[in-house]
């Protein structure tokens, strides 16, 4: 019941993307499959599809995202976001927005705040080779400080494939907690379908510095996606 309410949620936010579409806003969505979740180094799920909607005016963006694993053993994500991104220059550009963290299965509805969180976030986009980035997170409920850098770069395999290599490292300091560090690195193989469809096969590889709840460091998955925009 827990799973159906939400997935309940989720279409219901897809649906509405409707009136979006109306004013002229772009919009993109995307359905993915991976056989972990596995976020900054913590194991929170085995197998699990990811719904997402994210729709942007100019600078301006708002989304969702969730993980909904098949196993109802594990707790439902549902992430709502949004942010402003523009250019510095000509070889910089900047990104500020927030996250909120919601966990349905173990709220008294969606914004339960007792179990939500609420993130904020700045981050720096450089126009080089392997396009550098990094950014800052910080939990206002968890009182977490988090700084990630990635870099990664997109190989054009045909007219229509194209084969991508993403890696990152980042570093974690929860109040009350222990401090890591966390980096992996992901592999992805996508084909265009149409001039607004397209999708992808990969697999990535997720490692911390140590053990975090008894999980084990290094973890290798398989995903998949189906992306949609107009």
């Amino acid at each position: 019941m827990k799973m159906k309410k939400t997935i309940a949620i989720v279409v219901a936010i897809l649906a509405g993307t409707a009136f979006a579409s109306a004013q002229d806003l772009s919009i993109s969505t995307s359905v993915a499959y991976e056989s972990q979740y596995i976020f900054r180094g913590v194991h929170f799920a085995d197998d699990y599809i990811a719904p997402s909607v994210d729709i942007s005016y100019g600078d301006m963006y708002v989304g969702l995202w969730a993980a909904l694993p098949t196993d109802n053993e594990y707790e439902s994500e549902v992430d709502f976001y949004a942010g402003y991104g523009f250019d510095i220059n000509d070889l910089v550009s900047a990104d500020v927005g927030f996250t909120y963290y919601t966990y349905p299965d173990s709220a008294d509805g969606v914004f339960d705040s007792d179990v939500n969180t609420f993130e904020v976030y700045t981050g720096l986009s450089f126009e080089a080779p392997l396009s550098p980035s990094v950014y800052v997170f910080y939990d206002l409920d968890l009182e977490a400080f988090t700084i990630e850098s990635s870099a990664g770069h997109m190989f054009e395999v045909s007219e229509k494939t194209a084969m991508e290599l993403v890696g990152y490292f980042g570093y974690v300091d929860a109040s009350g907690g222990s401090s890591y560090v966390y980096f992996g690195a992901g592999i992805a193989y996508s084909i265009t379908l149409s001039e607004n469809a397209s999708m992808s096969i990969g697999a990535n590889w997720y490692g911390a510095d140590e053990e975090i709840d008894g999980d084990k460091k290094n973890k290798l998955t398989v995903a998949s996606s189906f992306s949609f925009g107009f």
